[in-house]
């Protein structure tokens, strides 16, 4: 996925923090500096494509809103978008923690998070039809934000 940052400043910032890290951290010490480059791209990522914007969309396109998202509601239609959200925003951002995701519900523990994200790929790799379609709609839908986002 190519990576777009949002402005100049943005960009200079993120290129200072690289610079830095270069001259004294690897230096110094010889520290890979993939790591870096990792960080950066994640960091641009971030500002261009933030993972509430991703996770209202997935919810808008599985038919729900973000109320009813975070509601501490077991209804199964519910429960499945979460366990969607959980596993497309682990797929997007690695970066972004357990717990982080469990957060962006209000109170979402991060085992329940990993749970979620269990259930999710069982239930994928079952192919049960309902939460397999409601997933490809979602992936589908935010494929096309990330395109667009990163053609704009």
């Amino acid at each position: 996925m190519k990576t777009t940052i949002v402005n100049e400043k943005q960009e200079a910032e993120i290129n200072e923090i690289i610079a830095f890290a270069e001259k004294t951290v690897y230096l110094r010490t010889g520290v890979n500096l993939r790591i870096f480059t990792n960080v950066k791209n994640r960091a641009a990522d971030t500002l261009t494509h933030p993972p509430k914007t991703m996770l209202e969309i997935i919810v808008r396109s599985c038919g729900c809103t973000m109320e009813e998202l975070v509601a501490k509601n077991r209804r199964h239609c519910i429960v499945e978008v979460r366990q969607i959200s959980a596993l497309l925003l682990r797929k997007h951002y690695d970066g972004l923690t357990l717990k982080e995701i469990g957060g962006m519900w209000g109170w979402m523990d991060h085992t329940t998070v990993a749970h979620s994200i269990d259930k999710a790929n069982q239930l994928l790799e079952n192919r049960v039809e309902r939460f397999t379609s409601r997933y490809i709609k979602a992936a589908a839908a935010i494929e096309q934000w990330l395109t667009h986002k990163n053609n704009s």
